[in-house]
């Protein structure tokens, strides 16, 4: 590997990083802010002042709180896309969330899908005997 792509990898893992942290701190400030009420000078409901105020869905806002409040600082250069796959995940106790936070950081995409999968009861796709609809697996919609 030469130092041009050596240093571009390292540059991207970084800007990844920041968007991760990024997202993780736009949803403690809003999350604060939603407590505090801030919002209700002008507006009706947080969700309101959301869309009026910022440039974010109220679905995006709502999510990002959710992950913030969920995961906080623990969450450092997890993803945001893999931190909300994570939201509907049981997670047993600080342990067990610790675990799952750095496969969310290390696993590959397909090897974090099946986890995410399999930790909400549902089939894995290297398990899954894939019933066809489409060039797509009905069960676990893996591409076949």
């Amino acid at each position: 590997m030469n130092d041009l792509t050596t240093n571009f990898r390292q540059q991207l893992k970084e800007a990844m990083a920041d968007h991760a942290n990024s997202y993780l701190r736009i949803g403690s400030l809003l999350s604060a802010f939603k407590k505090s009420e801030g919002w209700k000078e002008g507006y009706k409901t947080f969700a309101d002042w959301v869309t009026a105020e910022t440039e974010f869905s109220r679905a995006w806002a709502y999510n990002s709180i959710a992950i913030a409040e969920r995961f906080g600082t623990k969450a450092l250069g997890v993803q945001p896309s893999r931190l909300q796959a994570l939201l509907p995940v049981e997670i047993e106790n600080e342990e067990d969330q610790s675990q799952l936070l750095e496969s969310a950081k290390t696993l590959n995409g397909g090897a974090f899908n099946d986890l995410v999968r399999e930790r909400k009861g549902q089939i894995p796709s290297d398990e899954c005997q894939h019933l066809t609809s489409k060039s797509v697996c009905a069960i676990c919609g893996h591409n076949l």
